[in-house]
């Protein structure tokens, strides 16, 4: 998925960027960034010499979620969930993780067969919806 990043100042457009959710973004006001995989806009504050500076993060046409998994990813789930072992394993990344990430690891699992898929979880996943999810 592409991700919009916007610098800005006083509500003036210092610096944008258009880059792959996942890396990292090298600005020339508030340093390195990271783009971080989200499905709504985020607005992030720094503070630069006295100065507020604002990093909006917004993603480029994110692909639809069913809302069922979305509430699996964001709730308590011991598995799925916020603090869930399929995440807090061994592929957890240096960065956290947003719910995209559980998403895009549910739905990579998924294409795969390494679960029980809807007979674990209850949320049935198409072919069409699998490949957007995971190659966004």
């Amino acid at each position: 998925m592409q991700i919009k990043m916007t610098v800005s100042q006083n509500g003036q457009t210092l610096e944008e960027y258009i880059v792959p959710d996942g890396s990292w973004v090298q600005t020339r006001h508030i340093g390195a960034q990271y783009a971080w995989p989200s499905l709504e806009p985020m607005a992030i504050r720094c503070n630069v010499n006295g100065d507020t500076v604002s990093l909006t993060i917004t993603p480029i046409r994110p692909p639809r979620v069913p809302e069922k998994l979305l509430k699996l990813v964001t709730s308590c789930h011991s598995k799925w969930g916020r603090n869930g072992s399929a995440w807090l394993g061994r592929e957890r990344d240096e960065q956290g993780g947003m719910p995209f990430d559980r998403i895009r690891h549910y739905a990579s699992q998924c294409r795969y067969g390494w679960f029980e898929g809807p007979t674990e979880t209850g949320i049935g996943l198409t072919d069409e919806e699998i490949e957007a999810l995971v190659r966004a």
